[in-house]
């Protein structure tokens, strides 16, 4: 039987312990500083990026590094890119414990090509991988695709395989024990011009998904949103299901804000432009 994921509900809300309940900042803050635009957290590792609006001179960005002790979470190291430059927004991060993966969306990168919509050696985006060894993190690789629009949008990393997202495209990277390359790109076939697609994405294991919040739906209207999820079968990557909102409208936006999937079960964002609210969806893998 071919396993298909299922809506669930609508998810309201849920209750956690503040009994260890902590503010988390950096040292210092800067005008236009975005400290917690993206987060990470495995066992008793965090990782939060920090980014800055897009300003000339703007910093080029930092991930912070915190573990918990038993007591708080203690900041152990900030993560930066070698070659960082003024707003290259190094700050999208995800983590497994053993690896990490840190997307600069906006980094100048010269000698390939940014895509159709973008031919000037600007904006290409990479991303970053780090490998905690020895008590640190350390740099393992820095990776980017030729003909990407700022890769790094999205990043998720699970074992030895990443997804990272463009404004166009997910890219699967594989580990083969000595460096991380790319295995396969994925684009929607049937998204428009308007496409944001691999501007979220979520890999676990042999199952990846990737949202495209603009898909225009043929009676709903524009932007209401699908996220599309991938297989690893037979050495490559293959769509086997659209996910949509069962109250899907236009301008809805499902799939914006966020996917984040374990173990059979995953939760998607959905952040509406013009009707003031936000929702998210959780959906179940049965079958198999």
């Amino acid at each position: 039987m071919t396993a298909r994921i299922l809506f669930l509900s609508l998810v309201i809300g849920t209750t956690f312990s503040s009994a260890y309940g902590q503010r988390l900042e950096p040292d210092r803050w800067i005008n236009h500083e975005k400290f917690g635009q993206s987060v990470s957290v495995s066992g008793e590792t965090a990782l939060i990026g920090l980014g800055y609006e897009a300003f000339p001179g703007s910093p080029p960005g930092v991930v912070y590094c915190y573990e918990h002790d038993g007591v708080r979470w203690i900041e152990t190291q900030t993560l930066t890119a070698p070659d960082g430059a003024n707003v290259d927004n190094f700050s999208v991060v995800d983590h497994d414990g053993k690896v990490a993966v840190v997307g600069a969306r906006l980094h100048h990168e010269s000698g390939i090509s940014c895509g159709r919509d973008n031919p000037a050696t600007t904006n290409c985006g990479a991303a970053y991988f780090y490998r905690f060894d020895d008590g640190q993190w350390q740099l393992e690789q820095k990776v980017t695709v030729d003909g990407s629009i700022r890769l790094g949008d999205s990043v998720s990393i699970s074992g030895d395989v990443a997804i990272i997202g463009d404004s166009r495209a997910a890219h699967i990277f594989r580990h083969d024990g000595s460096r991380w390359s790319l295995e396969q790109s994925l684009t929607n076939q049937s998204g428009t011009g308007r496409s944001l697609f691999g501007r979220w994405v979520s890999i676990r294991n042999d199952v990846a998904m990737v949202s495209d919040e603009r898909m225009h739906h043929p009676t709903l209207g524009a932007d209401t949103g699908q996220v599309l999820v991938y297989r690893y079968e037979g050495g490559q990557w293959v769509e086997t299901q659209r996910l949509e909102a069962h109250d899907s409208r236009e301008d809805h936006h499902f799939g914006r804000g966020g996917i984040a999937q374990d173990d059979g079960v995953a939760i998607i964002g959905q952040v509406s432009d013009f009707y003031g609210f936000g929702a998210a969806y959780v959906f179940r893998e049965v079958g198999g």
